[in-house]
């Protein structure tokens, strides 16, 4: 249902904005979001060659980005390995290099007693796909409860 929503709401955005000040952005500030923006943007509008070079200049940006410890990027970049499409080939294995920065991180962080990262880390393996794991959801959810996230108790 979020994903219906999200996709409606890019549609919407894609068809109602002026798209140079993405354009801009992506190419000046090199942001992986602009460049997703604008890659979907022309993606809508069949510009088929367009689309492709700004979703690969936004997968270069996003690359280099999770190996600066961004883990928004990591975590874009293993759904869109999970996933496949055109830019990113369906590939478990690259998958879960990237979902296992964003896990390891995690880990450390709730180790050191942040409810939050124990938070999504419950959420991670709590979801379908490649790191659903029902029992390390309990454990997440549970720690993340006795630091004080009160949205974490009771959650399987």
């Amino acid at each position: 249902m979020k994903k219906i929503a999200l996709y409606l709401l890019t549609i919407t955005a894609v068809f109602a904005i002026d798209i140079q000040p993405k354009i801009d952005i992506c190419n000046d500030e090199q942001d992986y979001h602009a460049c997703n923006f604008v890659g979907d943007y022309y993606l809508f509008k069949d510009k088929d060659d367009l689309s492709d070079s700004y979703y690969m200049k936004a997968k270069t940006i996003m690359e280099s980005s999770c190996l600066e410890n961004d883990l928004v990027a990591c975590s874009l970049l293993g759904n869109s390995y999970e996933l496949g499409s055109l830019v990113y080939p369906k590939s478990f294995k690259k998958a879960m290099i990237y979902y296992n920065i964003v896990i390891d991180n995690n880990k450390v962080s709730c180790n050191n007693g942040s409810d939050s990262a124990c938070f999504k880390l419950g959420l991670d393996y709590s979801e379908k796909g490649l790191l659903n794991n029902p029992d390390k959801a309990k454990k997440y959810f549970k720690k993340a409860c006795k630091l004080g996230r009160k949205n974490a108790c009771g959650r399987k």
